[in-house]
This record gives structure tokens, C-alpha cells and sequence, in this order.
């Protein structure tokens, strides 16, 4: 694939991260009924998804010619670090939401009120360590 073609997928891949992310938070709220903590399942599925692709971009970017550049580069390794524990923090929602739609497939109710506001917690501290992304890359873009 050629470098801009690259970029661009990149780029566009961390936009659609972000609009995923919010798009949960939107429907992860009070009161959610069984279609949307469904419909909040496939959209997390969608988030995953868009992870592992932003991830395998920036990868393949820096991969190959680039990577000497790269591997010694502290702001490569600070990015990789944020966009690892986005990561992580993005695992209690996922297995919240989860077991949330499990027990809605099983008759129950839907979430509790404290389970939202939990897993809207951990959303929230995804966004905030992915807003601290872009400075660091457009470091590492300048050879900073």
C-alpha cells in the first residue's frame, strides 16, 4: 500500500475510533432498554474492530525503511504506551456490555444504574488518554 494511502487509513481510522467512542457514550445511559443494549454490543464490537485496524495501520507505517526512525524514537514508545492502556481501559466496558446483553438474551432486565455509570467512567478515561494521542504524534511527525 502505498505511504499516503497509508496515512490516510490511519488517520481516518483514529477519527472513526473517536466517533465510535462517542457514539457509545451516547447510548450507554440511564434506563437503556434491550434494543439498545444491543445495539450498543454491535457498536463496541465496531470499536474493537476499529482499534485492531488503527493499531495494524500504524504498525505496517512504521514498519519496514521507517523503523530504525521509529524504534528509537520515546515518543513512538509514549504513543504505543497510550494507545496500550486505551486499550486495556476499554476491556471493562466491553465485558460489561457483554454480560449485560447475555443477561437481556436470558429474560433479565437491563443494567443497573451503578453499572452504567461504571462502564461510562471507563469511557470517559479511554477519551481522556486518547485525546493525548494527537500531541504526541504530531511530535513525532516533527522529529521531536
Amino acid at each position: 500500500m502505498s505511504g499516503w494511502l497509508l496515512a490516510s487509513a490511519h488517520h481516518l481510522l483514529a477519527f472513526l475510533l473517536v466517533a465510535i467512542l462517542a457514539i457509545e457514550l451516547t447510548l450507554c445511559r440511564r434506563g437503556m432498554d434491550g434494543p439498545a443494549t444491543r445495539m450498543l454490543g454491535r457498536i463496541d464490537i465496531a470499536y474493537g474492530v476499529v482499534f485492531v485496524l488503527l493499531l495494524a495501520a500504524g504498525i505496517a507505517r512504521a514498519g519496514g525503511t521507517n523503523w530504525p526512525l521509529y524504534r528509537d524514537n520515546p515518543l513512538f514508545w509514549t504513543k504505543l504506551a497510550l494507545l496500550a492502556l486505551a486499550g486495556m481501559m476499554s476491556l471493562p466496558p466491553t465485558i460489561a456490555i457483554l454480560r449485560w446483553n447475555r443477561s437481556i438474551r436470558r429474560g433479565g432486565e437491563g443494567p443497573e444504574p451503578a453499572a452504567i455509570r461504571t462502564v461510562r467512567h471507563w469511557m470517559h478515561g479511554e477519551a481522556a488518554v486518547l485525546l493525548l494521542v494527537p500531541p504526541v504524534a504530531a511530535a513525532l511527525a516533527r522529529g521531536m
